[in-house]
């Protein structure tokens, strides 16, 4: 099973990747949510671009 099988879109992907960032801020691990955010954005962006 491959990630695009599962999440049709990259908005879909920034959005489980944006539940694992809120896991990392639960567990009170600011920097590993600060990335996990920041790869978000990325991935947005280029949704946004394309």
């Amino acid at each position: 099973m491959h990630a695009s099988d599962i999440l049709p879109t990259k908005a879909g992907a920034a959005l489980t990747v944006l539940a694992f960032a809120a896991n990392a801020l639960h567990r009170g691990d600011l920097d590993a949510a600060r990335r996990l955010v920041a790869a978000t954005l990325d991935v947005l962006d280029d949704e946004v671009i394309s």
